[in-house]
């Protein structure tokens, strides 16, 4: 929840704003606080020079999971920072694949709360472009209150999100995005995250897609002022894009996928399933291998799940790899019932999987909040799944 400060920031912001996009007043007078949006798919204001529209936006028709009987029984709680339920998913609509090419704006990176890169893209007439990903903050204000010098730059293409070395929007939204790059002929004007910020899936993807080097933005304080600037946006659960992405990072497709694979978290920070070694007897017997995905390098991951029929595993990271899994396979989450993050959901219905959803019993608290705290679950209702998961083989 948001500090009072926080949102007396957010109130002033918005007052800010408002007075510059209905009185044309100087962003200057308020530090350039809140300033006004441009939508990058209007063309012919704010330096937007053309848009393109490369996948239509959808309304999706989604099965429940497969051991749910009525859609009432899914949560309709949004949880913080996200924008979507289980409830929603069913009836999912997605965005469009876009991309805009903008003319004189400037890219701004700051540090958010977590000491975490930020991005922000500054249009000449002081105008924050409004795409998903981006987010302007009281840093960015800084940055153009003294006038920070940013490093010149003729032709860039744009496709980081907010917290790029996220597993989860590495591969559903930004390795999509450079493919759209390489269709519109200017992956080789990438801007990546410093080398000091690319972990090691970062760097294995990148290298597998035939990304050789690319233009950096420095971790934090850092400005570029971008001559053009190709701005690239797509939904993470863009079906088309999906596959393409697999068909690119597993080239060789099995014909017929037979593996078992149980994620392990218990080398994980956070979010472990506490009685993991209670389990695991009972998935090994059903034929399971169990793997702890921190410890495989990113391409051997790929290849681990293109021979999966059967995905298990904690909410957590290593679930977003059912992308590389063949269409048709069955992945099952067990999932916070206090905070029920509906994205993998959301990803297996949109890659044709089946879903399954267990939720868990919360084990103790955890200091940072209820999305890291570690979950266990009855071997009863592994039992339970499991034969519902034999039943479908």
């Amino acid at each position: 929840m948001l500090s009072f400060k926080d949102r007396l920031d957010a109130k002033i912001s918005r007052l800010a704003s408002s007075g510059m996009e209905r009185f044309g007043l100087d962003p200057a007078l308020f530090g350039y606080l809140g300033l006004p949006t441009a939508d990058p798919w209007v063309q012919g204001s704010h330096g937007i020079n053309s848009f393109d529209e490369y996948i239509s936006a959808e309304d999706h028709r989604f099965p429940l999971p497969f051991n749910i009987l009525a859609r009432e029984e899914l949560s309709r709680n949004v949880p913080d920072r996200l924008n979507l339920s289980f409830y929603d998913v069913p009836e999912l609509k997605t965005k469009s694949a876009r991309h805009a090419r903008v003319c004189n704006a400037r890219v701004l990176c700051c540090a958010n709360e977590w000491g975490r890169d930020s991005y922000a893209i500054v249009t000449e007439d002081n105008h924050r472009l409004c795409v998903q990903g981006l987010e302007y903050r009281k840093g960015h204000a800084n940055m153009l209150r003294h006038r920070r010098e940013c490093r010149p730059k003729d032709h860039v293409a744009w496709v980081l999100t907010r917290f790029p070395g996220s597993y989860f929007r590495w591969v559903t939204q930004i390795l999509p995005r450079i493919i759209l790059t390489e269709e519109l002929g200017v992956a080789d004007r990438l801007m990546l995250p410093d080398r000091q910020w690319c972990t090691s899936f970062m760097s294995q993807s990148l290298e597998m897609l035939g990304v050789e080097d690319a233009e950096r933005i420095r971790p934090l304080d850092d400005g570029i002022r971008c001559r053009t600037i190709d701005v690239f946006d797509a939904d993470p659960f863009c079906r088309p894009l999906l596959d393409r992405l697999r068909k690119r990072l597993v080239p060789h497709a099995v014909s017929s996928a037979s593996r078992r694979v149980f994620i392990s978290r218990r080398e994980a920070r956070w979010r472990k399933l506490a009685n993991e070694d209670q389990i695991w007897p009972i998935l090994q017997h059903a034929g399971f291998e169990r793997h702890v995905l921190e410890n495989i390098p990113f391409r051997d991951q790929c290849t681990l799940l293109g021979e999966t029929r059967v995905l298990w595993g904690l909410h957590g990271a290593g679930l977003a790899n059912m992308i590389f899994c063949p269409p048709g396979a069955i992945v099952v989450e067990v999932s916070d019932p206090g905070r029920p993050n509906p994205h993998f959901y959301a990803l297996a219905a949109t890659l044709g999987h089946h879903y399954g959803l267990i939720y868990g019993e919360p084990f103790g608290d955890h200091s940072q909040g209820i999305a890291y705290r570690d979950l266990s679950v009855s071997s009863q209702l592994v039992e339970d799944m499991l034969h519902q998961v034999s039943s479908m083989l």
